[in-house]
């Protein structure tokens, strides 16, 4: 049985290996040259970038905490800022009060894949929200996408609002992408096929007419990667040589983009602290609740009510 196993896979490879072979790079399109720009930065810098923990699920609906890590890097002096949100979410719908958010799940398109478009929606919110408050000469850069061909009508209308901000360009980042546009490869395998050591970036014709939709590497020993641009008055070689980062430790990844990564993660670091809470409240529960269970930081449920209450649950001395 291992051989047949062995010799199936074996196959599989080989024939992964030739599809990748057979891509014909004659065709390269145009790299563009990234000039970094002087030591002295033209702009002001900001980053966003959300994280998730599931807190417990009961049958199809999960408590979710949400932290939004916002990083600011103003007149050479790097601050940051989080704030942690409270979400309960079905299967079907958003179970939640909260105003500004309640409405975008109204719309049939935005529940498949609710916590990603919740994720999403709180991220494009909070760089809006950062954006009214700068006046300077400023790129805000977020984790993910500003280009939607299949999201909700609600997410394009919010992205619309960064053309109100003349005096800043939003840059979004994607750490990885499977968009597919110039070969049988996803593009990213095509340009690291293409230009395996050199760096600069590659335009996509694309429909979008906000912006414009990139794939860029910034470290010779990086990748590259997917970047969506609303320049307002800028252009995109100002900006890309104004966020170009060679540490090849981070493949090339824009720096405050790190660090905003770094601050919205705390909240899986705090994991065990609100699996506690959690059991407390548990704990004051009526025994006769249907079925809690905590959840992995992936969602899955790791602990029953049961579970709970034998965690709870102080041993008392038996009397003989």
């Amino acid at each position: 049985m291992d051989d047949v196993i062995k010799a199936r896979l074996s196959d599989l490879l080989n024939r992964m290996t030739y599809n990748f072979d057979a891509v014909k790079t004659d065709k390269k399109p145009a790299l563009h040259k990234i000039i970094p720009n002087g030591q002295e930065p033209r702009f002001d810098f900001a980053a966003v970038d959300g994280s998730f923990l599931p807190l417990i699920t009961l049958d199809m609906a999960t408590i979710y905490m949400i932290r939004l890590a916002e990083v600011r890097f103003f007149n050479h002096v790097l601050t940051d800022e989080s704030t942690e949100r409270s979400f309960l979410i079905s299967e079907g719908d958003l179970l939640d009060t909260d105003n500004d958010v309640s409405k975008i799940y109204k719309l049939s398109a935005l529940k498949k894949h609710q916590l990603e478009n919740l994720m999403e929606y709180l991220e494009k919110s909070k760089a809006l929200e950062m954006a009214s408050k700068i006046t300077s000469p400023c790129i805000i850069l977020i984790d993910g996408s500003l280009y939607y061909q299949k999201k909700s009508d609600y997410l394009l209308e919010i992205t619309k609002e960064f053309l109100k901000f003349p005096n800043i360009s939003f840059v979004a980042v994607s750490k990885s992408s499977l968009v597919s546009t110039l070969s049988n490869l996803t593009d990213e395998a095509f340009l690291q096929r293409c230009f395996p050591k050199e760096t600069g970036y590659v335009e996509i014709n694309s429909e979008w007419k906000l912006g414009k939709t990139i794939f860029a590497k910034f470290s010779p020993l990086g990748k590259f990667f997917r970047i969506d641009i609303i320049m307002n008055k800028n252009s995109i070689q100002d900006i890309l040589g104004a966020i170009t980062c060679d540490d090849p430790l981070m493949a090339g990844y824009p720096d405050l983009l790190i660090e905003a990564h770094r601050n919205a993660k705390i909240v899986r670091d705090l994991k065990l602290y609100y699996d506690q809470i959690m059991m407390e409240i548990v704990s004051k529960i009526d025994q006769n609740t249907p079925q809690f269970s905590l959840s992995s930081d992936e969602g899955d449920r790791i602990l029953t009510y049961h579970d709970l209450l034998d965690k709870i649950t102080k041993p008392t001395k038996i009397r003989m």
